[in-house]
């Protein structure tokens, strides 16, 4: 009752009180989810991720070969008999480097930026 009272002294009761409620309800909502998860269908969260990047590796050596095709394919731009391991940060950042891009980091939020993700 208090809380309904402060609510309308604030102006607009009606759209103050919905807001208030629908707050309550979105913190109601991440308090569950932080104690139990998000329910989901684990075949059709695997179906979005394969979409999107491929589908999952059956065995070490398909995920080896995988990781090879996605390298060569972002490798092609280095300079000629250039190695790296495209998931050692340093080593990345010394390729962006090399190539003119200087960076604090290789984070993809940072890195997104140069560029845009095709898949």
């Amino acid at each position: 009752m208090l809380q309904q009272e402060r609510l309308g002294e604030l102006g607009d009761g009606q759209r103050v009180a919905s807001t208030a409620r629908s707050e309550s309800a979105a913190e109601l909502l991440c308090a569950e989810m932080s104690v139990d998860g998000l329910p989901m269908d684990r075949a059709v969260a695997e179906g979005i991720i394969a979409g999107f990047v491929g589908r999952r590796p059956s065995t070490e050596a398909e995920a080896a070969e995988q990781r090879a095709r996605r390298d060569a394919e972002v490798l092609r731009h280095a300079p000629a008999r250039v190695e790296v391991d495209l998931r050692s940060p340093g080593q990345v950042k010394s390729l962006l480097s090399r190539i003119g891009v200087e960076v604090p980091d290789t984070r993809a939020w940072r890195c997104g930026r140069f560029g845009t993700r095709t898949r």
